[in-house]
């Protein structure tokens, strides 16, 4: 979660820098615009409810076949092709998610860039993709590797309900 998103900006000292430490002062909006945010936080992570149900979903292929022009749908890669996935409903909007995949790394025998995968979250309505960045990394040993990625669903772009 992004917590310091709302806080005001530090003012400026007279030299022009915003990180002073002589110049730096805390005025009664910006305490509790801090609390706040702390509170949020602390709302996350303190909690007497019971744990949410796990929701699991696991995909061998890709299951969207109506891709953006110039991007295709596949189950081997390349720089235009994409492994997408759809959850249509009972998704949850908040809380931590963690995507594991199992890839096949094929490096080219010339010397040049090596293979990068770049994991996004969000979601397709009708002309848009709205999607945010998860993990972007180089994959630089040849051969079959497990991979783990986690973050939080509420940091990334989501569907009103009922809208794909």
């Amino acid at each position: 979660m992004e917590y310091t998103r709302d806080f005001p900006p530090d003012g400026i000292s007279a030299d022009g820098m915003r990180n002073n430490g002589s110049a730096l002062q805390m005025n009664a909006i910006q305490l509790e615009y801090y609390l706040a945010a702390a509170r949020k936080a602390l709302d996350k992570m303190i909690t007497t409810e019971p744990a949410p149900p796990v929701f699991k979903h696991r995909f061998e292929k890709s299951t969207d076949n109506k891709f953006p022009q110039g991007i295709g749908g596949a189950n081997e890669l390349d720089r235009k092709k994409e492994f997408i996935v759809r959850i249509r409903k009972d998704y949850p909007e908040q809380g931590r998610f963690r995507i594991r995949m199992g890839v096949q790394v094929e490096l080219p025998e010339a010397k040049g860039p090596v293979p990068q995968l770049h994991v996004r979250v969000g979601y397709r309505p009708d002309t848009l993709v709205d999607m945010a960045t998860l993990a972007q990394r180089d994959l630089t040993k040849a051969g079959k590797q497990e991979l783990e990625f986690t973050g939080r669903i509420e940091n990334f772009p989501l569907p009103v309900r009922g809208q794909g």
